[in-house]
């Protein structure tokens, strides 16, 4: 088991790395949560007489194909990496100067591009595929916390 350090009274980098792990474990705990209500309930259907005869092929098409080739627009890339950065759809809105409706509409985009069932899966996806900077992620979670840099300096990454 991991465990992580106690923050001390002074925040500095390591803090931030530190905040960022914890994040991120957070969300793998989130996917096995999933990933453990999911077998609970496909082993449910398997009990109750439902066909289990091998893989079924999926309800909808596959959200989770990235085969393809994923583009996001700079605008998007910002979404993400404040979602990634564990903000709400409010305070991306105020960071980005866009309405409340509008971060939604990104999000949820972002989401469907992503293959991402849920926030969290999709800061997952965005941190171990490397589509946002962990620095860019920090420089939100401070700009979320009210400090004055200005929104512009949130950058997409670049590939």
């Amino acid at each position: 088991m991991l465990t992580m350090p106690t923050r001390g009274q002074g925040r500095n980098q390591d803090d931030d790395t530190t905040e960022l792990v914890e994040h991120a474990l957070l969300c793998v705990r989130q996917a096995v949560d999933s990933l453990a209500l999911a077998t609970r309930l496909l082993s449910d259907r398997g009990g109750s007489g439902a066909d289990t005869g091998g893989p079924r092929a999926p309800a909808e098409p596959s959200r989770g194909d990235r085969s393809g080739d994923l583009r996001l627009s700079n605008q998007e890339n910002r979404v993400l990496t404040l979602v990634t950065a564990g903000l709400s759809n409010r305070k991306i809105a105020e960071l980005l100067d866009i309405s409340d409706k509008t971060a939604k509409n990104y999000v949820h985009t972002v989401l469907l591009k992503l293959g991402a069932a849920t926030r969290t899966e999709a800061a997952f996806t965005a941190l171990c595929e490397r589509l946002v900077d962990p620095e860019e992620c920090r420089r939100a979670r401070t700009l979320a916390s009210g400090a004055a840099t200005p929104p512009h300096l949130l950058v997409p990454p670049t590939h």
